[in-house]
């Protein structure tokens, strides 16, 4: 999810209204959480999931994150947000868990809440809370990572990792400095940005880098996945190619979490 600094391009009063509603717990504000499932290609089946944050408030109606992320970012809010995140997915996961629904969940973190030193230990309380296992957590960081010191930012991961949660690059091919990210920062997942994926299959060019590009970062040892796959063309092409796992329109849209099981139950091959 490619957000934008555009926090300040609303209206004064919408801003103001916004900026008092980042001042509220999470919840009572009107954010909430709903999940994309992502399709495995080898296994047939939705392994894994992304936790989005929404906003709805009955003054603005749907707030884009590309509007409250800068925002909370910008009144060191992002940090709470950040948590509500995690608490309700993992939360969610081991609700999951519980009912043997296999599944890894992708929760977006800004590098400002790694910047944070008490980061790590609310993870931890998170994850002896709800009781989830750490290598069902995936967190995605995209290119603005460029924002922080990259040296910093990787012993904070390292830290992270230590845990048994793992990393997902989003947006990849979006920014300047990805290749060097692969090189110094420990991903484990490479989400390919959907600017490569919506020329397939007409261009030639996209075509001929996809293909080229997906072999070389598994050679790398990441699991890559396709964003943004709307539409059957699209989604063969990937599988053809060797891409690890897909999501987009075309295999789910994002979905409360009471819809969620439902959805899962019915299209997990394994689960009865």
């Amino acid at each position: 999810m490619n957000l934008s600094p555009c926090g300040n391009s609303l209206p004064t009063g919408k801003r103001d209204r916004l900026l008092r509603l980042l001042q509220l717990p999470p919840a009572q504000a009107g954010f909430s959480l709903c999940y994309q499932p992502i399709w495995q290609a080898s296994a047939r089946c939705f392994s894994r999931c992304e936790a989005l944050l929404r906003l709805h408030d009955p003054l603005l109606g749907t707030v884009s994150p590309e509007h409250f992320i800068p925002l909370a970012e910008q009144t060191d809010r992002i940090a709470a947000l950040g948590q509500f995140a995690l608490e309700e997915g993992c939360c969610l996961l081991a609700k999951l868990e519980e009912q043997a629904i296999p599944l890894t969940l992708h929760v977006n973190l800004s590098p400002l809440q790694l910047d944070r030193p008490k980061f790590l230990r609310m993870l931890e309380q998170i994850l002896h809370h709800t009781g989830v296992r750490p290598e069902r957590l995936e967190l995605e960081l995209t290119e603005s990572v460029a924002a922080a010191s990259v040296e910093q930012l990787a012993c904070r991961m390292e830290q992270i990792r230590a845990l048994g949660v793992s990393f997902s690059l989003d947006d990849f091919g979006s920014g300047y400095s990805s290749l060097r990210y692969l090189a110094v920062l420990p991903f484990s997942t490479i989400k390919l940005d959907k600017a490569f994926i919506h020329p397939l299959p007409h261009s030639p060019s996209y075509t001929s880098l996809v293909k080229n590009l997906i072999p070389t970062l598994h050679e790398l040892g990441f699991t890559v996945i396709g964003e943004g796959v709307e539409s059957m063309a699209q989604y063969s092409m990937l599988e053809r190619l060797g891409c690890d796992y897909m999501q987009g329109f075309f295999l789910a849209r994002p979905m409360p979490k009471n819809e969620l099981h439902n959805f899962l139950k019915a299209t997990h091959p394994l689960i009865l």
